[in-house]
């Protein structure tokens, strides 16, 4: 039984490296080739390599010595 016709939106997209067609209805693009035989990451183009951001070093405070009764002894 058919109810209607629908329409979704939806992007046509196709892979540079292997030429692979698709309709993808995402809003992002995707991440690599849905073809089973490319799975390329590169299939817009090559991707920028970016450089990993630094975290900043934290510096600790070092701890406090404590000295008890048994220390205080010398030889």
């Amino acid at each position: 039984m058919i109810l209607g016709n629908v329409m979704v939106p939806g992007k046509s997209y196709a892979c540079d490296v292997c030429g692979y067609p698709w309709v993808s209805i995402a809003r992002r693009k995707p991440e690599f080739c849905p073809n089973r035989d490319c799975r390329s990451r590169e299939w817009d183009g090559r991707k920028t390599k970016r450089k990993p951001v630094r975290q900043p070093s934290i510096a600790l405070p070092k701890p406090i010595k404590i000295r008890t009764a048994n220390e205080d002894l010398e030889f």
